[in-house]
């Protein structure tokens, strides 16, 4: 039988959107083992400048001026300055998404990033293509309006509150599904017993752990936060996972750690979802492809970082719903740290994971799956 074939697009514009892209991808295998053929590409890096620059530009805009990034990002949230937005994109982008099809020849095309919704659209229909669009948001809340694009078959969204923001931005609702944030289909497997998983991984297996993220592209103030949590005085073992910052894989392991505590680096992983249930708990930034990883682990989170404008109602919602904390100062977050992991917090501590675990969509990505597969049958509707 012909494989059907599926187009992602994505942007590596931090590494939420191509875990996403992953997430689906292996959601489809899953649920439909043979019958697509599934592409991921990113039409940005292909883009003549300025736009083929955004990508590169993005890590240190957001590690260096989280403000000013804030502040484009604020000004530019509105359904005309988006649509301006998209038009300044088509000279650049519009070439590549034309090869793009031309080669694929999708059956399927799905947006996984909000600077390709609009244009990707319109460049598909132009094309005479009448293979459906779908988008799936990846922003859990405070979604850009780049994202909402109302010609598209289907637009999946992580949850409620973003559903109704898309219904005020004119989004048909018939369009519309709430199907979670997609992250990897092994987060919805049944945890495997921790004590084994430790020793799997080097760890000791009765020791208080912590795990420090700071994305994927090892983000935020890793240094001085690893420090601080090193130094609460528990004697805990702290993993840090750096992502792609070689550089701070290197100078994390150098530093001289305080004897009774175990710190353990690494740099990019592949099974981030062995690493969390071997957690105790997480110090992360907002992003939410990693909130909602650490939901289905059962972690309770403890955030360091949020990006302003697309990460503030994650940390709302954290805050709100009692499944997480938020703290700048790294001595502010070793004071929590060794509040949480106190002998006498174990019960708070055991009800900060049911909470986590109940507020979890750890099956995103296979329901996301559903829902595109369903988009190819003659008399698909959406419902509800």
């Amino acid at each position: 039988m012909t494989r059907q074939r599926c187009l992602i697009l994505m942007a590596d514009t931090g590494g939420g959107h191509r875990a996403a892209a992953r997430a689906i991808h292996e959601g489809l295998d899953l649920a439909f083992p043979d019958r697509f053929e599934v592409i991921v590409s990113d039409p940005l890096a292909a883009a003549v400048w300025p736009i083929g620059g955004f990508g590169r530009g993005y890590g240190p805009l957001v590690q260096h001026l989280p403000e000013l990034y804030g502040a484009a990002w604020h000004r530019s949230d509105g359904m005309r300055a988006a649509a301006a937005l998209h038009a300044a994109l088509r000279p650049g982008l519009d070439p590549v998404l034309r090869r793009l099809y031309a080669e694929a020849r999708p059956d399927l095309v799905l947006s996984v990033h909000p600077m390709l919704t609009r244009r990707a659209q319109r460049v598909l229909r132009a094309g005479g293509s009448l293979a459906p669009f779908a988008v799936v948001v990846t922003d859990l809340f405070d979604a850009h309006a780049m994202w909402f694009e109302p010609e598209a078959e289907l637009c999946a969204l992580p949850t409620e509150g973003a559903a109704a923001l898309a219904r005020r931005r004119g989004m048909p609702a018939d369009r519309l599904r709430v199907l979670g944030q997609p992250i990897r289909p092994c987060f919805a497997a049944a945890a495997p017993d921790q004590t084994a998983l430790r020793a799997n991984l080097g760890l000791d297996p009765l020791r208080a752990t912590v795990l420090l993220t700071g994305g994927g592209d090892g983000l935020g103030r890793m240094p001085a936060l690893a420090r601080g949590i090193a130094h609460c005085g528990l004697p805990l073992q702290l993993v840090v996972i750096a992502g792609r910052n070689r550089g701070l894989v290197d100078r994390l392991s150098r530093e001289p750690w305080p004897s009774g505590v175990s710190v353990e680096v690494r740099g990019f992983v592949d099974n981030m979802v062995d690493w969390m249930h071997a957690a105790d708990l997480i110090v992360t930034k907002a992003g939410p492809g990693t909130i909602m990883e650490a939901l289905a682990a059962g972690l309770p989170i403890l955030l360091h970082g949020y990006l302003p404008g697309q990460e503030e109602g994650n940390l709302r919602y954290l805050i709100e719903h009692d499944l997480g904390d938020y703290a700048e100062r790294p001595e502010a977050i070793a004071a929590r740290v060794a509040h949480w992991l106190a002998p006498e917090q174990a019960a708070a501590l055991l009800a900060w994971r049911r909470r986590a675990l109940s507020a979890a969509r750890p099956a995103a990505a296979l329901d996301i799956a559903t829902a595109l597969a369903g988009l190819l049958e003659p008399t698909s509707k959406l419902g509800g």
